[in-house]
């Protein structure tokens, strides 16, 4: 006989906010999408506890949904280079960020049309990563928005396709989504 026992039912905090329910999605779909292949206790707390996260509001959903992307994926192997070169390891900060190279890299190795990084993005980045929420709550909306569309390209190119449910997440600022 097998058992099961809840850790916790999130759903009904989550499904009335309209942007805690698509962050919740994305999160999912890349959950199933990286336990394809082996599921471990470790990918299954973060996803426990980012639903969690997202139930009772303590930060934007779209934030909570950035960091668990960025830490499944350094989870799962594929940690994204936040400081130093991620192609030829250069020591950093650098200002561009190439999803195909895994990360933020230097000028010699950003081919033409990169993305450019500012400063604050790219603490940003970094801050989601660590779970440096302080840092993470105080970003502007600007910042927000660009590091959200590096962590959803980042994450689509290494999952080598999208998550559909990345199209329904608002980008809306963070003082707005945490109802």
């Amino acid at each position: 006989m097998q058992q099961a026992e809840s850790l916790g039912a999130y759903g009904a905090d989550i499904a009335v906010h309209y942007d805690r329910y698509t962050a919740a999605s994305a999160m999912v779909e890349t959950a199933d999408r990286l336990n394809e292949a082996e599921a471990t206790p470790q990918q299954y707390l973060l996803l426990v506890g980012g639903l969690r996260a997202l139930a009772r509001g303590d930060h934007a959903a779209r934030s909570i949904l950035d960091s668990y992307l960025l830490r499944a994926m350094a989870m799962s192997g594929w940690a994204p280079g936040l400081f130093d070169c991620a192609r030829c390891g250069l020591p950093g900060p650098h200002s561009s960020f190439v999803a195909q190279l895994g990360g933020m890299v230097c000028r010699d190795c950003a081919p033409v049309g990169s993305v450019r990084v500012d400063g604050t993005t790219a603490d940003l980045l970094q801050a989601l990563i660590a779970g440096e929420w302080d840092v993470v709550d105080a970003a502007a909306p600007a910042a927000t928005a660009a590091s959200s569309g590096l962590v959803a390209a980042y994450a689509q190119w290494h999952l080598e396709r999208g998550i559909r449910a990345l199209e329904h997440v608002l980008n809306e600022p963070a003082e707005e989504s945490r109802r």
